[in-house]
């Protein structure tokens, strides 16, 4: 059996020999499959986006998209509207991770309060 170099972006038959018509895409470098159809990165590489989606807004914070959601719809983070799709400015993100973490420590105080007061 001889192996071939699959070029990236190009079709192979595999199995050709043994009568199995299946092919199997190899992608090039920036594109992702997904079901069935290649997607193209726009993303330039080196170059970190201002604006996310909802589920890249979820992922940057580690959180899931519901929870995005719930932040948007509380106005907790702000979004506009870019054509078709909601984004979120990243900076906006970047402050709601920062005055999150500045109410951690005066909750944690306040706990701490109330610890010594009830014993």
């Amino acid at each position: 059996m001889t192996s071939k170099a699959i070029k990236a972006g190009t079709y192979d038959e595999k199995g050709a020999d043994a009568g199995n018509c299946k092919r199997s895409f190899t992608a090039m470098p920036g594109e992702k499959k997904h079901a069935g159809t290649t997607v193209r990165s726009t993303a330039t590489p080196g170059v970190v986006p201002r604006l996310f989606s909802i589920a890249e807004a979820a992922r940057y914070l580690g959180a899931t998209t519901w929870f995005v959601e719930e932040l948007l719809r509380n106005d907790e983070v702000r979004s506009f509207v870019l054509g078709k799709r909601r984004v979120v400015d990243s900076r906006q993100l970047d402050l709601y991770v920062d005055r999150r973490n500045a109410e951690a420590p005066r909750k944690l105080s306040d706990r701490r309060l109330n610890l010594e007061r009830s014993a």
